[in-house]
């Protein structure tokens, strides 16, 4: 089977497959689409959401579904976790969020609210297309952005310097996209490089 050999060519066995991903030469997305159907009757895949495929033995949470869907895409970043859930994970508010919150390039409008995956997302466009190079900086300038809204750590500007050596992020990097946000954005990333964010 043609389709079956490529999605094991292009395909680790754990991955997470979209059917708006494949593209076999030949094959009308249509056709692949009938062809996925006869290999989930088969038992060769299986289907994880209308869509949706993972080969047998792989059983995706809906946090990874979401991840692969609207984050990063085989293994290749168009988003990232909002300022509501990256606060709470970076410990820099105890209140968990009601609602998953992402920033991704699937995603035209300025937000919604959509089930996927049996879990709702908040979706909204970011202020650049994000990529593997961009992605740590924007989510940074975000919360920086939030203010007060989801941030209420005191020590906000520590954590902010401990992701920043964590993830190894030069100033330069927050410099390309400063003109996307308020200037008091930059500013705020200014002073956590002269504070000495390196800890020099």
């Amino acid at each position: 089977d043609k389709i079956l050999n490529y999605l094991k060519a292009q395909y680790a066995p754990e991955a997470i497959i979209f059917l708006e991903d494949i593209s076999c030469e030949g094959f009308s997305y249509t056709r692949i689409k009938a062809n996925c159907g006869a290999l989930v009757k088969s038992g060769v895949l299986k289907s994880a959401a209308p869509g949706v495929y993972v080969f047998p033995g792989h059983e995706p949470t809906p946090d990874e579904l979401i991840s692969e869907r609207y984050i990063c895409r085989r293994g290749h970043h168009i988003g990232y976790w909002a300022p509501p859930v990256m606060a709470y994970t970076l410990g820099l508010t105890d209140e968990a969020p009601q609602i998953r919150s992402i920033v991704t390039n699937k995603e035209a409008g300025a937000g919604r609210i959509t089930p996927a995956f049996g879990v709702k997302v908040r979706l909204r466009h970011g202020r650049a297309t994000v990529d593997d190079s961009n992605y740590q900086v924007l989510l940074l300038m975000d919360l920086i952005l939030s203010g007060s809204r989801y941030v209420k750590a005191a020590d906000s500007a520590s954590i902010y310097s401990e992701y920043i050596r964590g993830n190894k992020l030069e100033f330069e990097s927050f410099a390309d996209y400063f003109e996307l946000y308020p200037d008091w954005v930059r500013s705020a990333v200014t002073k956590l490089y002269r504070n000495g964010v390196w800890g020099k």
